[in-house]
């Protein structure tokens, strides 16, 4: 598998925590956070496929469990999911993926060292930062072009990044109680 996809590392994090069935990967996703990734059978099971043709998930036990079977993730499915948590962080022009970066940040806690973690959270804080004074430069030099939903638009993008950075911070203190 080339290039592996958010809803591929989701499955790969689930995977890393304990075998699942796709069934219930699939109630996960219905049930959590996560259901911003499609919870289908048409979406979930043709990722699981290529994650075992992969060989980055496996089928665990002999399937007499009355479960179905159930996947777990091989040691090049957790070299994988960790070598995508640890990757630098990726700003487009459009800005930060901040729902990407907390489906990364949900698995950090299972594969990262704390020292980890704590490099994760503020790269993404700095990261927020610059994309903060980017916005707030870019709506300053085109306030006169832009109209009032264009400007509430960029308003609420400002206040999206700035809940982020304060969630950063709020992360970093807890982290740092141990907790």
């Amino acid at each position: 598998m080339k290039t592996l996809t958010p809803l591929n590392y989701a499955l790969l994090g689930l995977l890393n925590r304990t075998p699942l069935t796709g069934y219930e990967m699939m109630q996960v996703f219905e049930t959590t956070p996560l259901g911003g990734y499609s919870s289908s059978p048409g979406a979930i099971y043709p990722a699981l496929k290529k994650l075992r043709q992969s060989g980055l998930v496996a089928v665990s036990g002999d399937g007499t469990s009355g479960r179905g079977d159930a996947l777990a993730i091989t040691p090049d499915g957790k070299a994988a999911l960790k070598a995508w948590l640890l990757a630098p962080l990726l700003v487009k022009a459009g800005g930060i993926d901040l729902s990407g970066q907390m489906l990364k940040f949900t698995f950090t806690g299972d594969l990262l060292t704390r020292r980890q973690q704590m490099a994760f959270l503020n790269r993404l804080e700095k990261a927020i930062t610059r994309a903060i004074d980017a916005l707030a430069a870019s709506r300053e030099r085109m306030r006169d072009t832009l109209t009032s939903h264009d400007l509430l638009a960029v308003e609420a993008g400002l206040l999206q990044y700035r809940a982020a950075a304060d969630w950063c911070a709020l992360a970093r203190q807890t982290l740092s109680k141990g907790k």
